[in-house]
């Protein structure tokens, strides 16, 4: 039996995938209104166009409780995924909101564009129309990082169970640029917030222990994550085991082998 040391460290390895819907935070400068479009999704819709639970589950953010420090986010989502019409138009009245906003999707999965035609028939309901445009895929990030970008597309990350692996030069889906004066490559939704950002970016390069640096970080991402810049939708399945001592077994997002007459694990 592989004792405790070698057991956490294959452990630490797992890693979940996450899909989210970023929103122009550029385009969509109120928070309220993103909040709107938020609660308006039927994301129980969304979850069927990728294939139902088989697939994955519906959560309420990217960041997971096996991550070292882990902070809940209480988002006001319906965790079934159902849709809160009434509060998302309650959300807008007075406000001065764009009536037409465009849908980005990579064109080389129908489940994308397929979600892009719930959130079109979801936001007709608040009176906004949705245009679904087609992205070839080997430039889907480019396009959102580019002047191109579009009013809402999805983004997607996967992190893993130690912080070391979250709090990068990237810091997934909101953090800032390599400087921490604007928003970083894969912040998609390009939020960026003097305080907020600041505090992902000086994490950077801040001594302590994972589970207090990690505990942090999740938080400054809670309060950024509460302003509704991405909204979750969906946490697949699949995992990779990507310990060290791991011999002759892979689990990938791709593909993966185990031949179990030589697997192994070397402590």
């Amino acid at each position: 039996m592989a004792d405790a040391k070698v057991k956490d460290r294959v452990a630490s390895g797992l890693l979940g995938c996450n899909d989210v819907l970023s929103l122009n935070t550029e385009k969509l400068t109120d928070p309220d209104v993103r909040k709107a479009i938020a609660l308006a999704l039927d994301r129980q819709s969304i979850l069927v166009q990728y294939g139902g639970r088989r697939f994955g589950e519906l959560t309420q953010s990217p960041l997971n409780d096996k991550m070292r420090g882990y902070v809940e986010t209480e988002l006001e989502l319906d965790p079934a995924g159902k849709p809160k019409l009434e509060e998302a138009k309650k959300l807008l009245e007075g406000k001065d909101y764009p009536k037409t906003l465009t849908y980005g999707y990579a064109n080389n999965r129908d489940a994308y564009k397929n979600t892009g035609t719930v959130v079109q028939q979801n936001l007709k309901a608040l009176g906004i129309n949705v245009e679904l445009v087609a992205i070839p895929a080997p430039n889907y990030y480019s396009v959102m990082a580019s002047e191109q970008l579009p009013d809402l597309g999805r983004s997607g990350w996967c992190g893993g169970a130690d912080p070391a692996s979250v709090r990068t030069s990237a810091d997934p889906f909101l953090g800032p640029d390599n400087e921490g004066t604007s928003y970083g490559f894969s912040n998609t939704s390009r939020y960026y917030d003097p305080i907020v950002s600041k505090t992902m970016y000086e994490l950077r390069n801040t001594d302590g222990t994972s589970e207090e640096l990690g505990r942090k970080w999740s938080e400054a991402f809670g309060t950024a994550l509460k302003t509704y810049p991405i909204v979750p939708l969906i946490r697949s399945h699949t995992n990779s085991v990507v310990g060290s001592n791991v011999r002759n077994a892979q689990v990938g997002y791709f593909f993966g082998g185990i031949d179990l007459s030589i697997v192994g694990v070397e402590h």
